[in-house]
């Protein structure tokens, strides 16, 4: 990230750091040469005609249906596809309705149920759509159910986020720091009263703030296909961690390229603030995805600076979070999910238009 020279002339103080990664986590490494022969995709894309700027996608292959969210830029949050030929079924979610959705940023799948739900962390809302409405072609489909947690969460004075659901409980990143419990990964039923908190950041070097470490290790949290594990990404560096569904963490890997979170600490007005520095890479990206032992997850490894947050590395590996194989996209994307019958991945990208691209694997 650039530092803007007006910093300069009003003369910030800034504190450059390197933060190292501490042994004592005994996290494994993951090393480039495990990857030495890639593994070259070529996809085809798919223009979405009227999308102004999607954010995720989610496939239903046994409703050969196809959701892609967008962000508030649009009308409409969502629209759904056929998955099979990425025929528009409907447009719905209509952005800032009064009794509707005014974001909406992640969808949970619940294939038995012949449901999913949206999460809006502006009104701290689950929204239950049904797969049966969307495929009758309704635009003016609504949510059948609508779980509101601002009560519960005021108590425990948390939000949601991008919440991950697991039978009858909610999993989401802890946004509370205002005591020093510690915990990482906050456990709620699915009313939102936070039951417990979970695990640890990785331990570094030099004295921060719980918030300045939220900074440091700013992540996204995914949930297998069978509801068994946890994938905890990290964005600023290259650290993966695989919990169960009680929230135990499995394994911690680091690599492949084993960069340290390098940021600069501007005071500004008295108040101090972590920016990336020009040192800073990002790490994984794109919300990894997982069935039975087999999980893939994009890779970025990119300057900071670049501000190129697609990714043309796929990175396919155990339940162990050791690597199997590495992909090479011809096409960079930054959001994807995977029909893993007919072993297809499915990419969203910005560039140079929003479109879909599909791969074989």
């Amino acid at each position: 990230m650039k530092i803007n020279n007006k910093f300069l002339i009003f003369g910030y103080y800034l504190i450059f750091f390197s933060a190292c990664i501490s042994e004592k986590h005994k996290i494994k490494p993951m090393l480039l040469n495990e990857f030495q022969t890639p593994i070259y995709l070529k996809g085809k894309s798919v223009n979405l005609t009227d999308v102004i700027r999607p954010t995720s996608i989610k496939v239903m292959p046994d409703f050969n249906l196809m959701v892609v969210l967008e962000s508030v830029e649009s009308p409409y949050l969502a629209r759904a596809y056929t998955l099979d030929s990425f025929k528009l079924i409907t447009k719905f979610i209509k952005h800032s309705e009064e009794d509707g959705l005014i974001t909406a940023l992640n969808i949970n799948y619940e294939l038995h149920s012949r449901e999913f739900t949206v999460t809006d962390p502006v009104k701290q809302s689950l929204y239950i759509f049904s797969i049966d409405s969307i495929l009758k072609n309704h635009e003016n489909t609504k949510p059948f159910r609508k779980i509101d947690l601002r009560s519960a969460l005021k108590v425990s004075n948390e939000n949601i986020n991008r919440p991950v659901l697991i039978n009858d409980s909610i999993v989401d990143l802890r946004t509370n720091w205002t005591n020093n419990q510690s915990g990482i990964l906050n456990f709620y039923n699915s009313s939102g009263t936070l039951l417990s908190r979970h695990s640890n950041y990785p331990e570094i070097s030099g004295s921060f703030s719980n918030f300045e470490l939220q900074q440091i290790f700013a992540s996204g949290l995914s949930v297998s296909d069978d509801k068994k594990y946890l994938i905890l990404e990290y964005y600023n560096l290259d650290i993966l961690d695989l919990y169960d569904n009680k929230l135990n963490l499995l394994e911690r890997v680091q690599g492949p390229n084993n960069h340290e979170p390098a940021f600069v600490r501007r005071t500004i007005r008295g108040e101090s603030f972590l920016f990336p520095s020009k040192k800073s890479f990002f790490g994984y990206t794109g919300l990894a995805k997982m069935k039975d032992s087999t999980l893939f997850v994009l890779y970025n490894g990119e300057p900071q600076s670049t501000g190129n947050y697609h990714s043309s590395t796929l990175f396919k590996l155990n339940s162990k979070l050791e690597s199997v194989s590495k992909f090479k996209l011809d096409f960079s994307i930054f959001s994807f999910d995977i029909d893993w019958s007919n072993r297809k991945i499915y990419g969203l990208s910005h560039k140079p238009t929003p479109k879909v691209i599909t791969y074989r694997f």
